[in-house]
């Protein structure tokens, strides 16, 4: 009767039990054979029902119930039945429509399940008359990646073609939320099926064993899965009709693989970078746990066939952890319980298969998925299987290849102990001289500790004493130098002596790192030193440690005067030290750092102070350098910013008191800086504006010495030599 595959007058004979009784068995027949005639029929008998408009859901209230078990039921009985009105069971709450559009002929019927990545609707294919699963991504995700991984899934399931497989139909990527059209498959997720229990050993092997044939169908075809687990792994029943027995019986259900979002293809290079971890932790093989720049084979899906297999088995996966990172850890560590721990009364052949796809190392598991279904169908026929438990000499042998560190240690500690017991034994009779001469070690051992520690306090007292004395050295002979020139010579060579003791000091304390607090006035008096009598030695490193170790310390600690005086005297080594190596960009920075520093100090001082007048005039003497440095680097507008900062300083100065010549002639010698860098840098308005700030202040303020009147005079004369200049370019 049937000359290949059915039509689809044939179908609706026999699902309408008008086909001759003498033509049933041969059509019954086909059917077993032919997944494509299967799924014809499937649209058949969905196509004699009415479609609901909007199916009718148990409350949420209801849903929360439902026992684990009772779900389970319900979703096997729909596979089995097909019935329209029973398969809500598997459906959540429709709260709208699916996410994106679809053609006409495609109409919604349910929503199926919701994930990370999207949801998956049963559709109905009006034209072809069948029902089919569509997977949309999110309406208003666009990310690259899922796009990516949706299309992905449909190239890999466009190259296979499989009944282990679920088939793909069509992508669509026109519509709102790309989606793809795949074989529906009615049964529930081998997840669903399991609920907490265990399965047969022939049960679990041969269910394992036609997953291998789809395995080993993606692999032939370079694919590899790199996610297997129950929830990726859909049940079709195998003959249509199930009594109660046979539906609790796994052996009566066909595996069929899904979800390729995260598989790998031999001829693609792209989507996963380094140190991504792809897969679900408890089903993830070592080599995918560790995240490293691995090449990742098709050893990882055999992995994944041997904690399925285990989970059948034991009814719980081989690691069990409260959190992702513990998982992954058991995960590297590659050490799996046996799956006879839970029950004890399993098969050898059969626990050493699934052993032996848990290897730690790839090279250990099988070569293929083809190889473990040999070993499987062996098992099966009560025939001897390559995998064998391993001997405890393989088993030791793999454990220290795991955990050389440990094996060395624990193999020291046994060496020691028999090595000690043997002395023990042998020496019996001279224990208690071991013990003597042990008390008289440790005592001599605490006695040398004592005096080590002794010495190293007495060498803490001695430097701080010579730091003292080189202290107080070094004041006396500055008094005498600066008022006798015959003493600098001799200052010089006690600075020599009395930076050696400096460095000796630093070096025993603060060696490197940030400087402490109760060493950094050494620290600062030390870099000061070695600029004066030794600036050959000097290094740029002594002056960011210094710093940096400013920074650092408390701001109690920092609003000490002593400690300000400190902070000056190393920004003018800093200052002396760029200088000295023509480098006036820093020597800028420094001058413009030092000059911020004495104006947060002058702050600190009540209005119209002495202290306060005296910081702000070293403040614009700073600047006033800055700008000198800026200058000669030809960076005028730089230049001209610092000495404009200047004047506006001394500017404040002059308001509070006027009395002093020596501040109207830094005013006058700050803007006639400003007016000829702003003329450098072509800023004719600033510096006509500058010039004509230093000529109202000199005619302002009188001048009271004799000697500051030709200077001043001079300063006049250049001012007004520089606004002739921007009047007349």
């Amino acid at each position: 009767m049937t000359d290949g595959c059915l039509s689809t007058k044939q179908l609706q004979a026999y699902a309408s039990g008008e086909l001759g009784e003498e033509d049933v068995p041969e059509v019954e027949g086909h059917l077993l054979e032919c997944c494509d005639c299967r799924g014809s029929l499937d649209g058949v008998l969905f196509a004699s029902q009415p479609i609901p408009a909007s199916p009718a859901f148990p409350p949420a209230s209801f849903g929360m119930l439902i026992s684990a078990e009772s779900v389970r039921r319900e979703l096997l009985d729909v596979a089995v039945s097909g019935n329209q009105s029973t398969r809500t069971v598997r459906s959540e709450t429709i709260d709208g429509p699916p996410p994106g559009s679809l053609p006409v002929r495609y109409m919604p019927v349910r929503r199926l399940g919701t994930g990370g990545m999207g949801e998956v609707w049963e559709i109905y294919d009006s034209v072809l008359g069948r029902p089919l699963a569509v997977k949309f991504l999110r309406a208003g995700d666009t990310s690259l990646q899922h796009l990516q991984r949706l299309l992905r899934e449909a190239v890999v399931l466009g190259r296979l073609g499989h009944p282990g497989v679920v088939r793909v139909y069509e992508v669509l990527t026109e519509t709102v939320a790309p989606a793809v059209i795949m074989e529906l498959v009615p049964g529930p997720s081998l997840k669903t099926f399991m609920a907490g229990k265990v399965t047969s050993e022939r049960s679990a092997a041969i269910f394992i064993s036609e997953l291998c044939d789809a395995v080993q169908h993606a692999h032939s075809h370079g694919v590899v899965h790199r996610d297997l687990k129950p929830s990726n792994i859909l049940l079709r029943n195998k003959s249509g009709s199930l009594d109660d027995a046979a539906v609790g019986n796994l052996s009566a259900w066909q595996p069929v693989l899904t979800d390729f979002g995260t598989a790998r293809i031999a001829d693609d290079h792209g989507m996963t970078l380094v140190g991504q971890l792809i897969g679900t932790p408890a089903y993830m093989a070592p080599e995918q746990a560790k995240g490293e720049a691995v090449e990742i084979t098709e050893a990882v899906d055999i992995y994944g066939l041997g904690v399925i297999l285990y989970e059948l088995l034991a009814g719980r996966p081989p690691f069990l952890a409260d959190s992702t990172v513990a998982m992954l850890d058991l995960v590297r560590q590659g050490d799996p319980p046996s799956p006879q721990v839970v029950r004890p009364d399993l098969s050898r052949d059969l626990v050493s298969v699934c052993l032996k796809c848990l290897s730690l190392a790839p090279g250990d598991r099988y070569r293929s998925a083809s190889l473990l279904r040999e070993d499987l169908q062996a098992f099966l026929e009560s025939r001897p299987v390559k995998a064998r438990r391993l001997s405890w000499s393989q088993q030791l042998f793999r454990w220290y290849r795991r955990n050389r560190q440990r094996a060395w240690l624990l193999g020291t500690i046994v060496v020691t102990i028999v090595a000690i017991t043997c002395e023990s034994i042998y020496f019996g009779i001279s224990q208690q001289a071991l013990q003597i001469r042990a008390t008289q070690m440790e005592q001599a051992a605490v006695k040398s500790r004592r005096a080590s520690e002794a010495r190293t306090v007495q060498v803490e007292q001695t430097l701080r004493s010579a730091i003292g004395v080189a202290g107080q050295a070094l004041q006396s002979i500055d008094a005498r130098a600066s008022a006798d020139p015959l003493w600098r010579q001799e200052r010089e060579k006690i600075g020599q002596e009395a930076l050696a003791v400096f460095e000796q000091y630093l070096n025993h304390f603060s060696a490197a790192g940030s400087i402490p607090v109760e060493h950094f006035w050494i620290a600062c008096q030390t870099c000061n030193l070695k600029w004066q009598v030794a600036p050959g030695r000097f290094q740029e490193a002594e002056l960011e440690r210094i710093e940096d170790s400013w920074r650092a310390l408390p701001e109690s600690v920092r609003e000490v005067e002593e400690y300000h005086e400190l902070r000056a005297s190393v920004y003018a080594t800093e200052t002396e030290y760029y200088r000295g190596r023509a480098d006036h960009r820093r020597a800028a920075a420094a001058f413009l750092n030092w000059a911020g520093f004495l104006q947060q100090r002058a702050m600190r001082y009540p209005d119209g102070s002495p202290a306060r007048l005296h910081n702000l005039r070293i403040g614009s003497g700073m600047l006033q350098n800055c700008c000198v440095e800026w200058q000669a680097d030809k960076q005028f507008r730089e230049a001209a910013c610092a000495a404009e900062a200047g004047v506006g300083i001394m500017d404040t100065v002059l308001k509070t008191v006027s009395d002093d010549d020596r501040d109207l002639l830094n005013y006058l010698v700050l803007s006639k800086l400003a007016a000829e860098n702003w003329h450098s840098a072509g800023e004719t308005e600033s510096a006509v504006k500058c010039a004509k700030l230093g000529l109202l202040k000199y005619s302002t303020l009188p001048v009271r010495e004799s000697w500051a009147e030709p200077v001043a005079e001079q300063f006049r004369e250049q001012l007004e030599h520089i606004l002739q200049i921007q009047r007349n370019p």
